[in-house]
């Protein structure tokens, strides 16, 4: 198990459990000018329990992102569409998530 880093001030930073095992435990990563959670789109926390092997990634407008999971590569067959809505174009806060 990790154990938590503390700040100045004792505060301990967080942690998340892993999918694979819930007994381990490991520190999220973060962008260092943004704030923001860094997160792969290719993980399973993001594409669960489908079979894919192509990732479309595309900025949509300044504050959406969408991320097609395709079988048979980039001509294949859409299997997962993920639609990430941010509240402004800094992509500091996530607005939602949608799965189709």
């Amino acid at each position: 198990m990790t154990n938590a880093k503390r700040d100045q001030n004792y505060v301990t930073a967080t942690l998340a459990i892993s999918s694979s095992d819930s007994t381990a435990t490991t520190p999220i990563t973060v962008d260092p000018t943004t704030g923001r959670l860094l997160v792969d789109p290719s993980s399973s926390f993001l594409a669960p329990n489908i079979d894919y092997n192509y990732i479309d990634v595309q900025q949509t407008n300044a504050t959406t992102e969408t991320y097609v999971y395709k079988t048979g590569g980039a001509g294949g067959t859409t299997v997962l569409t993920i639609v990430v809505v941010y509240t402004s174009s800094t992509k500091a806060d996530v607005d939602s998530v949608t799965w189709s």
